[in-house]
Protein backbone atom coordinates (compact mmCIF):
# COMPACT_ATOMS: atom_id res chain seq x y z
CA UNK A 1 0.00 0.00 0.00
CA UNK A 2 1.55 3.19 -0.82
CA UNK A 3 1.90 5.91 1.97
CA UNK A 4 0.09 9.16 1.31
CA UNK A 5 1.26 12.57 1.69
CA UNK A 6 -0.97 13.85 4.63
CA UNK A 7 -0.88 17.86 5.25
CA UNK A 8 -2.20 19.62 8.18
CA UNK A 9 -5.27 21.30 6.98
CA UNK A 10 -6.45 18.46 4.81
CA UNK A 11 -10.17 17.13 4.75
CA UNK A 12 -10.66 13.70 5.25
CA UNK A 13 -13.19 10.72 6.29
CA UNK A 14 -12.73 9.84 9.90
CA UNK A 15 -14.26 7.81 12.50
CA UNK A 16 -16.06 10.76 15.59
CA UNK A 17 -14.77 9.66 18.90
CA UNK A 18 -17.94 11.66 20.25
CA UNK A 19 -20.46 11.64 17.13
CA UNK A 20 -20.03 7.78 17.01
CA UNK A 21 -19.50 7.09 13.35
CA UNK A 22 -17.98 8.30 10.52
CA UNK A 23 -17.59 12.12 9.86
CA UNK A 24 -15.87 14.48 7.68
CA UNK A 25 -13.10 15.80 9.09
CA UNK A 26 -10.01 18.17 9.06
CA UNK A 27 -6.39 17.00 10.05
CA UNK A 28 -4.95 18.86 12.88
CA UNK A 29 -1.60 17.30 13.62
CA UNK A 30 0.79 14.80 11.82
CA UNK A 31 3.31 12.36 14.11
CA UNK A 32 7.04 12.72 13.50
CA UNK A 33 6.70 9.90 10.79
CA UNK A 34 4.03 11.55 8.37
CA UNK A 35 0.87 10.04 9.59
CA UNK A 36 -2.65 11.84 11.34
CA UNK A 37 -2.48 12.33 14.76
CA UNK A 38 -5.18 14.82 15.62
CA UNK A 39 -7.87 15.53 13.97
CA UNK A 40 -11.21 17.77 14.16
CA UNK A 41 -14.84 17.20 13.54
CA UNK A 42 -16.89 19.59 10.66
CA UNK A 43 -20.17 18.59 12.83
CA UNK A 44 -19.73 18.48 16.76
CA UNK A 45 -16.23 20.12 16.47
CA UNK A 46 -14.51 17.76 19.00
CA UNK A 47 -10.89 17.15 18.76
CA UNK A 48 -9.31 14.12 19.07
CA UNK A 49 -7.30 11.57 18.16
CA UNK A 50 -7.48 9.94 14.77
CA UNK A 51 -9.66 6.82 14.23
CA UNK A 52 -9.79 5.32 10.63
CA UNK A 53 -13.31 5.08 9.50
CA UNK A 54 -15.36 2.20 10.38
CA UNK A 55 -16.71 1.65 7.24
CA UNK A 56 -13.29 1.06 6.22
CA UNK A 57 -12.59 -1.55 8.65
CA UNK A 58 -15.61 -3.24 7.83
CA UNK A 59 -14.23 -3.60 4.46
CA UNK A 60 -11.00 -4.70 4.92
CA UNK A 61 -12.76 -7.20 7.42
CA UNK A 62 -14.73 -8.62 4.52
CA UNK A 63 -11.77 -8.68 2.62
CA UNK A 64 -9.82 -10.99 4.36
CA UNK A 65 -11.52 -13.75 6.48
CA UNK A 66 -9.94 -15.64 9.54
CA UNK A 67 -9.27 -18.95 9.70
CA UNK A 68 -9.01 -20.56 13.11
CA UNK A 69 -5.84 -22.80 14.13
CA UNK A 70 -6.70 -26.30 12.89
CA UNK A 71 -9.73 -25.41 11.13
CA UNK A 72 -9.92 -27.78 7.65
CA UNK A 73 -12.65 -27.23 4.61
CA UNK A 74 -14.43 -30.14 4.24
CA UNK A 75 -15.53 -30.12 0.11
CA UNK A 76 -18.68 -31.44 -0.76
CA UNK A 77 -17.22 -34.71 -2.03
CA UNK A 78 -15.59 -35.89 1.14
CA UNK A 79 -19.09 -35.07 2.75
CA UNK A 80 -20.77 -36.98 1.25
CA UNK A 81 -18.51 -40.02 2.63
CA UNK A 82 -18.63 -38.62 5.80
CA UNK A 83 -20.28 -40.93 8.89
CA UNK A 84 -22.50 -40.01 10.89
CA UNK A 85 -21.18 -39.09 14.13
CA UNK A 86 -21.92 -41.28 17.38
CA UNK A 87 -20.27 -41.70 20.22
CA UNK A 88 -20.88 -45.44 19.75
CA UNK A 89 -18.87 -45.65 16.54
CA UNK A 90 -15.43 -46.36 15.76
CA UNK A 91 -13.64 -43.66 13.83
CA UNK A 92 -9.98 -43.83 12.53
CA UNK A 93 -7.50 -41.29 11.04
CA UNK A 94 -8.50 -39.49 8.09
CA UNK A 95 -12.05 -40.37 8.26
CA UNK A 96 -14.76 -38.24 7.40
CA UNK A 97 -17.08 -37.30 10.44
CA UNK A 98 -20.38 -35.89 9.96
CA UNK A 99 -21.87 -33.86 13.29
CA UNK A 100 -25.35 -32.28 13.84
CA UNK A 101 -23.69 -28.95 15.44
CA UNK A 102 -20.61 -28.81 13.64
CA UNK A 103 -20.70 -30.20 10.48
CA UNK A 104 -18.64 -31.76 8.18
CA UNK A 105 -15.06 -32.65 9.44
CA UNK A 106 -12.15 -34.80 9.47
CA UNK A 107 -10.34 -37.08 11.95
CA UNK A 108 -6.85 -35.90 13.12
CA UNK A 109 -6.45 -37.71 15.77
CA UNK A 110 -7.51 -41.16 17.90
CA UNK A 111 -6.96 -41.63 21.76
CA UNK A 112 -8.29 -43.85 24.28
CA UNK A 113 -12.49 -42.55 23.58
CA UNK A 114 -11.47 -39.77 22.72
CA UNK A 115 -10.75 -38.06 19.23
CA UNK A 116 -9.61 -35.04 17.55
CA UNK A 117 -11.99 -33.56 14.47
CA UNK A 118 -10.96 -30.96 12.63
CA UNK A 119 -14.04 -28.78 11.45
CA UNK A 120 -14.13 -25.50 9.55
CA UNK A 121 -14.89 -23.41 12.94
CA UNK A 122 -11.77 -25.07 14.47
CA UNK A 123 -10.64 -28.63 16.40
CA UNK A 124 -13.12 -30.49 18.25
CA UNK A 125 -12.17 -33.37 20.94
CA UNK A 126 -14.83 -35.64 20.62
CA UNK A 127 -16.07 -38.73 22.51
CA UNK A 128 -15.66 -42.20 20.74
CA UNK A 129 -15.91 -46.08 20.97
CA UNK A 130 -11.96 -47.43 21.11
CA UNK A 131 -10.86 -50.28 19.11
Amino acid sequence: MAKKDYVVGLELEAYCTACKEDRSHTIETLKSDGNINRVNCHFCKDSHLFRRPKSEAALKALKKPRRKKGAIIVSEEEAKKAKKYAMTTVFAVGDFVNHKIFGAGKVVEVRANKMEVGFEDGPKLLACRHK
